[in-house]
């Protein structure tokens, strides 16, 4: 009953739109008032419609507080994406390791260490919850162990044990990885990676 009321005001909304002389509307209420529509007969109705279905309408602070859980969702998603490109990123300590600069190895440990596991990782384990912030947790002390053998190793000069190190540490990442909430795989489309 919800559904065919939406979708009749949608097409109501549409033919309006389309009527208008273009002297009376703005363009953007018309394009609005089509994109509206458009997703009412594809079925992709935003959720605000779902938040407002019982008394019809959003208020404002409805509205503020559905913006601001897609913004921390967003920045959310923004973590787990870093976090899968310095997964890849892991073969450069394999790299600096067969240089002449093993020193560079722990360099890069330093900065994963401050720039990576605390701004990002610990970041979105924080915005996980329950069993999953859990994990989180536990994955990001595997990934500070990982980044402390690679320091050590290289503190050695210890070439050879640096890409089993790495490997480790990319599987742990990824590990972090597969915890991002089902919901943000579903809203960015990023479950297939």
């Amino acid at each position: 009953m919800a559904r065919s009321k939406a979708l009749f005001a949608a097409l109501l909304a549409s033919a309006e739109a389309l009527r208008l002389p273009p002297m009376t509307h703005s363009i953007a209420t018309r394009r609005a008032a089509l994109s509206y529509s458009a997703a009412a007969l594809t079925g992709l109705l935003p959720p605000l419609t779902a938040v407002a279905a019982d008394k019809g309408y959003l208020t404002l602070s409805e509205y503020q507080a559905i913006k601001q859980q897609e913004k921390k969702d967003e920045a959310l998603y923004g973590l787990f994406e870093a976090l899968r490109t310095r997964a890849s990123q892991t073969g450069e300590f394999d790299k600096l390791a067969s240089g002449d600069d093993i020193m560079k190895v722990s360099k890069l440990a330093l900065a994963w260490e401050s720039d990576i596991r605390k701004d990002v990782l610990d970041k979105a384990s924080k915005s996980l919850t329950g069993a999953d912030q859990a994990a989180g947790n536990a994955l990001s002390k595997k990934v500070l162990e990982d980044l402390k053998q690679l320091d050590t190793l290289a503190k050695a000069g210890n070439k050879d044990g640096v890409p089993d190190a790495s490997k480790s540490l990319r599987g742990h990442v990824l590990e972090f990885v597969e915890l991002e909430p089902q919901k943000l795989k579903d809203k960015f489309g990023v479950d297939d990676l």
